[in-house]
């Protein structure tokens, strides 16, 4: 006899299982086949699938913007900043995304040195000029009668110009028919030696003149001093000689013993000289003189004693000072200014000069007296007067620049080639005239 429970429970299932399915209930479909419990772990874990899905692609998204690259002037928020236009606004004339010239300083050149010594070491080199052949050439210091030369490639060679051993040179030039040419003491006189090396020397009216500078005038002379006679000396390239004595004052003459020294043609068609003071009375001024010799003179405004000087790039008249611890501009209008050189208060003072490739007037540095420490360097200051300077090997005898504008520093026992350049700048640039 069968279980009436059993029958009652087995019926009530076969209604439930032949119930139809409600389509707008998916969730009843998994009520037949599994627990509250499981419902709600696989909601869960779908919900947090979904989260994960959107952190990981937000991120990528994020990270490919942070490498993209801002517009110049954007910052980080993605503002233009002020003064440069957005990229849909037309810009105004004053507005520029380049800095002005007063913004960025300008670059400094920085020298690079190719040493050549001389074949005798004990030698110095003095007072340098270009040469027409396309070399410098040189007056050896503390030797007898001897010039040197050395071309664009280092090779040096000197000639004797005497036999005499009283006879010194003080300075060479190139003259206008492209002889080198000299002045000399002991006796005094002006010389001429060509290209074939040989030499004529033309004696001045005082056999002890102190002859110093010498340069080729605007007339197709040369023009050279008389330091200790205080005159002006012209000579032609045939050899005639004719001699202009600077004013007198008072009773003795202006400049007192060891006068004029340096001198340069200058761009107004007059040669320009200066007037050294290295004993009491001298003169402590620059002077310019005429081809056919009116000589005017320009007091320097503070105490000193001038000695080389130049023809700039912008006009003017350069010269240095060698007691005074400066450099000195002076207009063809004689209005002088100077400028204090590196190392002033250590005893350093400025001598021989010479124009560079940059357009900036490059200068000896020497020691005004004796010196404990001696400091080796030679100085730039540009046409507005920025003056800087570099150190050196061993003492700075002379400069000059060659007539491929390579400049050349001599100092004790040697010749350096010096390469100008701006660092990390490109190529030197030409200082514009104030």
């Amino acid at each position: 006899m069968s279980d009436p429970r059993s029958e009652i429970r087995d019926a009530f299932q076969r209604r439930i299982d032949a119930a139809p399915m409600a389509p707008d209930l998916p969730w009843r479909a998994l009520e037949h086949a599994a627990s509250r419990s499981q419902r709600r772990s696989l909601r869960f874990a779908t919900i947090a699938a979904a989260a994960l899905a959107v952190l990981v692609v937000g991120t990528l998204v994020f990270l490919a913007a942070a490498r993209q690259p801002r517009p110049p002037g954007v910052p980080a928020g993605g503002a233009p900043t002020t003064g440069v236009p957005s990229p849909s606004a037309t810009p105004s004339p004053s507005a520029t995304t380049s800095p002005s010239p007063s913004a960025t300083p300008p670059p400094t050149p920085s020298p690079a040195f190719e040493s050549h010594e001389m074949p005798d070491r004990t030698r110095d080199v003095g007072r340098m000029a270009a040469g027409a052949d396309g070399a410098a050439w040189f007056v050896e210091n503390y030797t007898l009668a001897r010039i040197g030369r050395i071309d664009r490639n280092g090779s040096i060679r000197d000639f004797s110009i005497s036999n005499s051993r009283a006879t010194t040179v003080a300075a060479v030039t190139t003259g206008p028919d492209g002889a080198v040419w000299f002045t000399q003491d002991g006796p005094s006189a002006v010389g001429r030696m060509g290209s074939d090396g040989h030499v004529t020397t033309y004696p001045t009216r005082a056999a002890i003149a102190g002859l110093a500078g010498i340069t080729t005038g605007p007339d197709g002379a040369l023009w050279f001093t008389e330091e200790t006679a205080n005159k002006i000396g012209r000579i032609t390239v045939s050899g005639t000689i004719t001699e202009f004595s600077l004013p007198a004052s008072g009773t003795g003459v202006q400049c007192g013993w060891r006068c004029p020294v340096g001198i340069a043609a200058g761009p107004d068609g007059a040669l320009w000289f200066t007037e050294s003071q290295l004993a009491a009375g001298g003169g402590n001024k620059i002077g310019r003189i005429t081809t056919d010799g009116r000589v005017t003179e320009y007091p320097i405004p503070t105490a000193g004693s001038p000695w080389d000087i130049i023809a700039g790039p912008d006009g003017n008249l350069w010269f240095s000072d060698s007691r005074g611890g400066k450099v000195g501009r002076v207009t063809t209008a004689g209005e002088i200014t100077e400028f204090a050189v590196p190392g002033k208060s250590q005893g350093l003072t400025s001598g021989p000069l010479a124009v560079g490739s940059d357009g900036a007037i490059w200068f000896v540095l020497t020691h005004a007296g004796p010196s404990a420490e001696p400091i080796y360097q030679f100085g730039r200051i540009t046409t507005d007067g920025d003056v800087s300077s570099y150190a050196t090997l061993d003492t700075p005898e002379s400069i000059a620049t060659g007539p491929d504008g390579t400049l050349w520093l001599a100092r004790h026992g040697a010749i350096d080639k010096v390469t100008i350049f701006a660092h990390a700048f490109g190529p030197p640039r030409s200082t514009p005239s104030p």
